[in-house]
């Protein structure tokens, strides 16, 4: 990293030179529409995230977001009657999640944070959930301790991460980019060639990056104190995958949603 940058420094300026979604969003900020826009992109990208994060029984409940971005899934939780707090490093993603709360009409709140020491006292929230982003910090297992610490008791966690035995990390990350685009001979590092190859991010990122089995995220929940109840793998996205992509576009039995997430399981 240049000068010794920091792995939380590399994230901060990567998504402060390219806020998450950005170029995905024509609408004005601080507009409904911009939020429309955002909600509709992110479902787009991950159709069964409602699913994931449990926004259909969140009403009532204290949440906490943990990397938040630019509050997608904040808004989403609020609409569901949440109350909502949303921590991330980088300050354009709390300046954006703030402003679109504030477009919808929610209250909530989203501030700079950082999850492996989290300002919040103990059993301070019903719910914990983290959306693509735990998988970035150096010390994932602080993070998690940190989260079952501000969990009240009987709350619950859900955290989504990077899939390391799906069929997108192996075709796109792996067949894609690190073979196919040569990035595995450049970089000789898989955590390389998959933080290059996120999207806003670039090949000379070089974020901190864990791409996990089922087994190992059971074991660091389990190791920071939680029960896990179930993980789970979902869904597929023809994007992620470039020969289904490309079938799709000939075959449109192939474009069936329902498909998509068979074969991401």
């Amino acid at each position: 990293m240049e000068g010794g940058e920091s792995a939380k420094d590399a994230a901060v300026r990567l998504w402060t030179d390219a806020p998450s979604y950005r170029a995905a969003i024509q609408a004005k900020q601080g507009t409904r529409a911009h939020v429309e826009q955002l909600l509709a992109t992110s479902r787009g990208y991950a159709p069964w995230i409602d699913d994931a994060l449990g926004v259909r029984d969140a009403a009532g409940l204290d949440v906490l977001d943990l990397g938040c971005g630019p509050g997608a899934d904040l808004v989403r939780l609020a609409l569901a009657g949440a109350r909502v707090t949303g921590v991330d490093l980088v300050p354009e993603h709390v300046e954006q999640a703030r402003s679109n709360l504030a477009a919808m009409e929610l209250s909530g709140v989203a501030e700079i944070g950082d999850a492996e020491a989290l300002r919040f006292g103990d059993e301070s929230f019903d719910r914990v959930v983290s959306n693509n982003a735990l998988q970035f910090t150096p010390h994932i297992e602080c993070s998690l301790r940190e989260a079952h610490r501000v969990l009240r008791r009987g709350g619950d966690a859900r955290v989504v991460v990077y899939h390391r035995d799906s069929l997108y990390y192996w075709g796109h990350f792996v067949l894609t980019q690190a073979l196919w685009r040569g990035e595995w001979f450049r970089t000789r590092s898989m955590a390389a060639v998959v933080s290059g190859a996120i999207p806003w991010s670039s090949p000379d990122s070089h974020l901190s990056l864990r791409v996990l089995s089922r087994r190992r995220l059971r074991r660091l929940m389990e190791d920071a104190g939680f029960r896990v109840n179930r993980v789970r793998v979902r869904g597929l996205s023809p994007s992620h995958f470039l020969p289904l992509a490309l079938l799709a576009e000939r075959v449109s039995g192939l474009r069936n949603p329902r498909l998509h997430e068979r074969l991401g399981r």
